[in-house]
């Protein structure tokens, strides 16, 4: 089983009864305290560095007023919890930055469109959108698309969607600016593969820490 719960506790019971008949279990990115079940861990504090892009992207530093909406993930989610502080981290040392609304996309861009186009008519003018992961660029993005506001700085979050539209701003603009971050799409094929490793007999570390995925503009 890899597993990438909502929930670090709810299923504590079903993943024990599957330990107990002998399957093998992996977890990553939202992770589960039962210490008995190999996890990849990863530092949630780079996202820190959304801030810092959209700063060096827009010119605006930490100086130049910036509106932005904050979208968050699955509420209740450690995977959420983790990288809403290493937003938290940016924005301190970015007093510029105005967060004007938060939303909860629950790491979906079907959720994450729709709960941006429901508050975005009574919004100020948005110059920048904070994403995690999950699909949610790819909702902003079509939030504002579907909408009569220009588009602001929308980071990627290693999405398909998003990073075939990435491609297609440069190839129209080449002075189009971008960066991607997220545990997409590394962390289900580490959890799979620690699986394989075990189901053949190697002794697997129970905390496996490991980078996110950054993608540079060039």
């Amino acid at each position: 089983i890899v597993i990438d719960p909502a929930s670090a506790t709810a299923l504590n019971d079903v993943l024990k009864k599957a330990q107990d008949a002998g399957i093998v279990i992996c977890g990553f990115d939202c992770n589960v305290e039962d210490e008995a079940i190999p996890q990849f861990i990863y530092n949630y504090d780079e996202f820190e560095q959304r801030v810092t892009d959209i700063a060096e992207i827009s010119g605006a530093g930490t100086t130049e007023p910036l509106n932005v909406i904050e979208v968050r993930g699955l509420e209740g989610a450690p995977a959420d919890a983790g990288m809403a502080a290493g937003v938290a981290k940016g924005l301190e040392s970015h007093p510029n930055f105005n967060v004007v609304a938060t939303v909860w996309g629950q790491f979906s861009a079907t959720k994450t469109q729709e709960e941006i186009s429901k508050i975005l008519p009574s919004l100020p003018e948005i110059d920048a959108v904070i994403t995690k992961r999950g699909g949610d660029s790819w909702g902003a993005v079509q939030a504002f698309a579907q909408s009569d506001r220009p588009m602001p700085i929308i980071l990627g979050d290693g999405g398909t969607e998003y990073i075939n539209w990435w491609k297609e701003q440069i190839a129209a603009n080449p002075e189009f600016k971008s960066t991607s971050l997220s545990t997409s799409p590394s962390g289900a094929q580490q959890a799979f593969w620690a699986c394989l490793y075990m189901l053949n007999g190697v002794d697997v570390p129970k905390n496996i820490y490991t980078s996110l995925v950054r993608i540079e503009q060039d």
